[in-house]
């Protein structure tokens, strides 16, 4: 065939060199009009798929129709396209029904290695997207390709081990031996079908074995937890179909004790959905005490689904008409919202029967609770009243009113608080005690507690006012910790004996001053009244009993120094005294002298039983007397001079 297209060809250059003679030898004559041939067509086809323009040259060769092997041309570019497209399949055909034509047996045959690897890769990666049932299709048409029987039989495997059956799919895995990650996987499905049979132990130990291999370390943790939904499972299932017991009891007990590790809250909600479950089928006598185990167990739901169990049992009470019996269950649940309903109609129901039989106090408090404001107009009515005896201070009228008035609205509260408010009027009125004993009528009302040592403050403040200091050191007493009340208890002591060294009793202040124990300067103060009668007695020439004031006056202005001067003079070893020292004792010598003990002021008498430090007097078997000045040290008319 190629000769014979040279052939041609040489013959059409023959006739295109006779053609150009004849030409030139005649005259010019106009140009005639070239007609281009399927041969020129044909040529400008084969250019173009040179050049590599495959859709010009297929347009080109398919227009050529059946001249020379445009046809088998066109059938050649299609074939390529399909290959370039990765078409394998139809490229492979193409190029086989083309037969010997040009290089279409080799083509067809890398179009069909193409092919395969194409399909192989695919459908490898349906088995990487996990599309598994997909990927044994596809390699089972790659049957002898490489190792694509493989593949279909670890593909089926992963089939297997989706659709639950683990322990087929670990033997499938095994037969594969060392292919891919076989092994691992037959492990893994192993441990899994373990796990599925409930033998934790032996899962534990399949799935320690691979440790990293996918999530065996996550399963090997949630094993503890699957071993608590099978106890859970087999002690449910004995819930639902027996009665309650103590063997249920220890058994949930034990249960509600254990955590999941996934989820800590997850066995008391389970167990809490259980209880729910017998309450919705109205086995109350299972549910209410599962739900009382999980109230024990902190669990915050179960308290209001035991009243939900109540609610039911009075509910079955009231479809009944066991009124009475439905209220005694449900006022027992307090405020609690679902019981509000049925409650009213229940007293209601109850108000209606003692008004048939003429008991109206009953009916009008029964009706009272049931809502119904027609029939309570009464109570509101004499509310109202209580209220305004309240306002006008008819305390014990108003107390009276709202007490008769049961529970009505805050009927009660009311009947304390005019309590509150009449002892409040007590208090005001200087009835400390009458208040005092309100407040404590009240028990825990308001601050009553604390208004019973506030006004046992506010008393021992009004007690010091009037000098009470006995009474006011009480009352602050009995104030316990309000305020500064436990500072202030000793205060009046202090006070009295400003008050009585303010009027010249020394001695009783003295004693007062002893029990304010320390109590501001009190300490002080006793040390000044010892000072001042050490004072006198000097004056007089009294040393011992001196000595002995000066003594318990102890740092008090120059008393240690008066005890040297005593003693000096005492021993006749004092020095010549100056004029200002003779001025002195001259201004001592004026001081009264003591009277005898047979003339003790009443003052004196008083501070000798409540003072128990008042000094002894010197020379206690001899008569001794301080005069109205005198401080609760005495002397003797003996003592040395």
């Amino acid at each position: 065939m190629l000769k014979n297209r040279k052939l041609l060809s040489l013959l059409a250059l023959l006739v295109l060199g006779v053609f150009l003679l004849s030409a030139c030898a005649q005259p010019a004559a106009p140009a005639a009009e070239v007609q281009e041939t399927d041969a020129d067509r044909y040529a400008k086809a084969a250019a173009l798929l040179a050049g590599g323009k495959t859709a010009e040259a297929r347009e080109a060769f398919a227009a050529l129709g059946t001249y020379e092997d445009a046809a088998s041309q066109t059938a050649y570019i299609d074939a390529l396209n399909a290959e370039a497209a990765g078409d394998y399949a139809a490229a492979q055909t193409a190029f086989a029904a083309l037969g010997d034509f040009k290089d279409s047996a080799r083509r067809a045959f890398d179009a069909r290695v193409n092919g395969l690897a194409a399909d192989y890769a695919a459908a490898k990666l349906l088995l990487m997207d996990g599309k598994y049932a997909e990927a044994a299709d596809a390699f089972a048409a790659l049957e002898g390709y490489e190792d694509a029987s493989r593949y279909r039989m670890y593909a089926r495997a992963m089939v297997l081990a989706k659709n639950g059956d683990y322990a087929t799919a670990a033997t499938a895995f095994t037969a594969l031996d060392d292919f891919n990650d076989a092994a691992l996987q037959a492990a893994y499905y192993s441990a899994m079908a373990l796990e599925a049979d409930a033998d934790y132990a032996s899962a534990d130990t399949a799935y320690s074995a691979i440790p990293v291999f996918r999530d065996a370390d996550l399963r090997l943790g949630a094993l503890e937890d699957r071993k608590l939904d099978a106890l859970f499972a087999a002690t449910a299932e004995v819930y639902r179909a027996e009665p309650w017991s103590e063997e249920l009891a220890e058994a949930f007990g034990n249960l509600l004790s254990l955590t999941y590790a996934a989820d800590e809250n997850k066995m008391k909600q389970q167990t809490l959905d259980l209880a729910d479950e017998a309450l919705t089928a109205g086995r109350l006598d299972s549910a209410e005490p599962l739900f009382a185990l999980l109230a024990e167990n902190d669990v915050a739901e179960a308290a209001d689904r035991l009243k939900d169990c109540t609610l039911a049992r009075g509910m079955a009470l009231v479809d009944a008409g066991d009124y009475a019996g439905a209220v005694e269950l449900l006022s027992a649940l307090g405020e609690y919202a679902p019981a509000a309903e049925p409650l009213k109609l229940c007293y209601g129901k109850l108000a209606a029967e003692a008004e048939a039989a003429g008991d109206l106090a009953r009916a009008c408090e029964l009706y009272a609770l049931a809502g119904d404001t027609e029939k309570t107009a009464a109570y509101q009515k004499a509310y109202a009243e209580a209220v305004t005896l309240l306002g006008e201070g008819s305390y014990d009228e108003a107390r009276e009113a709202f007490l008769a008035l049961n529970n009505y609205q805050d009927s009660q509260r009311m009947a304390q608080e005019a309590l509150y408010r009449k002892a409040q009027s007590l208090e005001a009125a200087g009835d400390y005690e009458g208040a005092v004993a309100q407040y404590a009528a009240l028990g825990d009302y308001s601050d009553a507690a604390v208004q019973i040592a506030g006004v046992s403050y506010r008393q021992g403040v009004a007690l010091m006012g009037e000098g009470k200091w006995d009474e006011a050191s009480a009352a602050f007493a009995k104030a316990g910790d309000y305020a500064d009340a436990a500072e202030r208890v000793l205060e009046p002591y202090y006070q009295k004996g400003l008050k009585l060294l303010a009027d010249g009793d020394e001695i009783g202040a003295f004693a007062a001053f002893s029990k304010a124990d320390g109590f501001g300067d009190s300490e002080e103060q006793i040390k000044s009244i010892y000072y001042a009668q050490a004072e006198r007695y000097m004056a007089t020439e009294k040393w011992d009993a001196a000595i002995e004031n000066y003594t318990k006056a102890g740092d008090y202005a120059d008393a240690e120094e008066k005890i040297a001067l005593c003693e000096a003079r005492k021993n006749g070893t004092a020095a010549e005294e100056t004029p200002v020292q003779e001025e002195t004792a001259a201004e001592e010598a004026e001081a009264p002298a003591a009277e005898t003990a047979a003339e003790e002021t009443p003052a004196a008498a008083e501070t000798a039983e409540d003072a128990a430090e008042e000094p002894a007097a010197e020379g206690a078997a001899e008569e001794a007397a301080p005069d109205a000045e005198a401080t609760p040290v005495t002397t003797t008319a003996s003592d040395n001079k």
